[in-house]
C-alpha cells in the first residue's frame, strides 16, 4: 500500500489524480470500507476501465531484443558474505542449487561471450553495451571478475561498460581496479544503522559501521569516482519505509539519493510468504505533494531519476505524462519483452531476462561447447503466461499501468484474492 501524508500528519487522497487500483481491502465487508467505497464512488474518484486492445508479440521480436540487449549480467557466485533476512540465498527460498555449481568456471562466461558475439552482437544495432556482475557477493570472485573483464576487452568494441552490484564490504583493496576500468558500482544498504537492521553477517553481526567506514576512504581518495560512478540500492522494509527519511539519509552522508526495491518475494516457498509480510512488508510512505512539486520542476528527468516512486506513485494514480512514456502495447502487465533491458546468466548457464526471474524457468542454458535458446519455446511459453493472467486483469483498472511480470512469481494479487466477490466488487465501483 502507498500512504500520503501532510505536514501535519492528516492522511488524504490528492485531488488532483483518480483512483486507478482497487486494494482488495477495498473490496471487503467491513462498513467502514463500504462507506468509503460509497464516498468515493459519489464523488467520481474512480476511473472507469476501457476495453484494451493488445498488439501480438512474435518470435523475431525476442531474437531483436536478444541481439540487440543492452547488456549481459554475470552471476559470478551464489557465495555471500552477509546473510541479510530477506536474501533469496537463506533458507526461505528456492535454491535447488548445489555447492559444487555455486561458482561460475570462467570457460563457460567466455563460451557465451564468444559464442554471443558471432551469431548475435555482429548483428547489433545499439553501440552501447555493458557487462555486469551480480552474486551471491561478485567480488568474492574477485579473479574471474578480472578475467572476465580481460576477455570482454579483447572482443568487444572500447565502447564496452562494466557494471557490478556489490554489498561494498570487499571494496577496499580492489577499489583502484574498478575506478582503472571506469566501472559503474551499484551498492546495497539500506539507509542509517537502524534502517540496515536485515543485513547482517552470518554471526548475526551488523554490517553498517564496517561498510560506512569503508565509503568514506573511497569518498575521501576518489573523490570525483564517488560522485560519478557510485549509486545506492535499498530493499524497503519495516526499518526504512519512510522514503522521505531514507533519502535525507543519503543526502546528508553521500549527497546523492537511493534507488528503492520492493521486498521480493520471488522464489519464496509457499509457507513463508504470510511470515515475510508480516515480518518485513511495510506500508511504503512519502508526501505525494512533495514529490509533485519536484516533478513539475522538471517532467523530462523526474522518473528517470526516481524510477521506484513511479511505481508507488502509478500503482494507485492516473499520470498521462507517465504513461505515454511508460506504455507497453504487447501485453496487459509489467512484463518486459525477454531480453529487452538484459541477458542474466547464473552461476550454473541458465539464462534468464533478468536476475529477479523465477529460478524454476530459465529461458536458455549455456556450457562450455554450446548456447542453447530456443527463441519459440519462449514465445510460446510467454503467450501461455499472458492469457494465464487475463482473469486477474480483465477487470483491472491499473491493467495498461501494471508492473507486475510473468517472470516473477508471487508479485501479483495472491490467488485466493482473485475471488468472484473480489471482481464483482471491483466491476460495482468502476
Amino acid at each position: 500500500m502507498i500512504t500520503m501524508n501532510s505536514s501535519n500528519n492528516n492522511y488524504y487522497l490528492n485531488q488532483d489524480v483518480k483512483l486507478q487500483y482497487i486494494p482488495p481491502l477495498f473490496c471487503s465487508d467491513d462498513p467502514y470500507y463500504q462507506n468509503k467505497r460509497f464516498f468515493l464512488k459519489y464523488y467520481n474518484w474512480f476511473l472507469k476501465k476501457e476495453n484494451q486492445n493488445f498488439e501480438e508479440l512474435n518470435e523475431s521480436m525476442i531474437i531483436d531484443s536478444f541481439t540487440n540487449s543492452p547488456g549481459i549480467v554475470f552471476e559470478l557466485t551464489q557465495n555471500c558474505n552477509l546473510c541479510c533476512t530477506y536474501c533469496e540465498s537463506n533458507k526461505h527460498f528456492f535454491q535447488n542449487k548445489k555447492k559444487s555449481e555455486s561458482t561460475m568456471d570462467s570457460a563457460l562466461a567466455f563460451s557465451f561471450l564468444e559464442k554471443y558475439k558471432k551469431k548475435y552482437y555482429i548483428k547489433r544495432r545499439n553501440s552501447e553495451f555493458y557487462i555486469s556482475f551480480y552474486g551471491g557477493e561478485p567480488l568474492l570472485e574477485w579473479d574471474l571478475l578480472r578475467e572476465i573483464v580481460s576477455y570482454s576487452k579483447k572482443i568487444f568494441s572500447k565502447n564496452t561498460q562494466f557494471h557490478i552490484t556489490t554489498n561494498g564490504l570487499l571494496l577496499e583493496n580492489k577499489i583502484e581496479y574498478l575506478v582503472d576500468n571506469n566501472f559503474i558500482i551499484r551498492i546495497s544498504i539500506d539507509g542509517n544503522k537502524i534502517q540496515n537492521a536485515n543485513r547482517i553477517f552470518p554471526d548475526k553481526g551488523e554490517s553498517f559501521e564496517v561498510l560506512s567506514n569503508i565509503l568514506e576512504i573511497i569518498k575521501i581518495k576518489f573523490p570525483l569516482f564517488f560522485n560519478d560512478n557510485i549509486s545506492f540500492q535499498s530493499v524497503i522494509t519495516k526499518y526504512n519505509s519512510n522514503i522521505d527519511e531514507l533519502n535525507a539519509y543519503f543526502k546528508r552522508k553521500y549527497d546523492k539519493e537511493t534507488y528503492p526495491l520492493q521486498l521480493s518475494l520471488t522464489n519464496l516457498k509457499e509457507e513463508y510468504i504470510d511470515k515475510f509480510e508480516n515480518d518485513l512488508q511495510q506500508e511504503v510512505l512519502f508526501d505525494l505533494n512533495v514529490e509533485k512539486r519536484r516533478y513539475e520542476l522538471n517532467k523530462d528527468s523526474f522518473w528517470e531519476r526516481n524510477p521506484s516512486l513511479r511505481y508507488f506513485y502509478n500503482r494507485y494514480f492516473i499520470d498521462e505524462s507517465i504513461n505515454e512514456k511508460f506504455y507497453s502495447p504487447y501485453y496487459n502487465s509489467g512484463t518486459c519483452i525477454p531480453f529487452s533491458r538484459k541477458i542474466f546468466i547464473n552461476a550454473n548457464g541458465s539464462i534468464f531476462p533478468c536476475e529477479k526471474s523465477n529460478l524454476l524457468k530459465p529461458l536458455g542454458s549455456c556450457s562450455i561447447n554450446s548456447l542453447n535458446i530456443n527463441f519459440n519455446s519462449i514465445l510460446n511459453s510467454f503467450s501461455s503466461d499472458i492469457q494465464n493472467f487475463e482473469k486477474g486483469c480483465e477487470k483491472c483498472s491499473k491493467v495498461m499501468f501494471c508492473n507486475s511480470c510473468i517472470y516473477l512469481s508471487n508479485n501479483c494479487i495472491r490467488k485466493d484474492e482473485i475471488t468472484t466477490s473480489f471482481l464483482n466488487t471491483i466491476e460495482s465501483i468502476i
